[in-house]
């Protein structure tokens, strides 16, 4: 079972690029992810994007997501 993440995505108006953004709570559930469901992910999308997607990965310096949920 993987961690609470939170994913984004976003497409340009034509739908010929992409991006996704998620976050996880913890590096190692992300990373689990990554091994385990991500190789999946690209067969299934392989039928509909062109070329490999480009996963990059980084620290949260800053956010304000948990003042979003506090308002809800």
């Amino acid at each position: 079972m993987y961690a609470r993440n939170v994913s984004i995505q976003f497409l340009t108006s034509d739908r010929s690029e992409a991006v996704a953004i998620s976050l996880w709570d913890r590096k190692e559930d992300a990373d689990n992810y990554n091994r385990d469901i991500y190789p999946q992910v690209l067969t299934s999308l392989a039928k509909v994007v062109e070329g490999t997607p480009k996963v990059q990965a980084y620290e949260v310096s800053n956010s304000t997501f948990h003042k979003i949920a506090a308002s809800n």
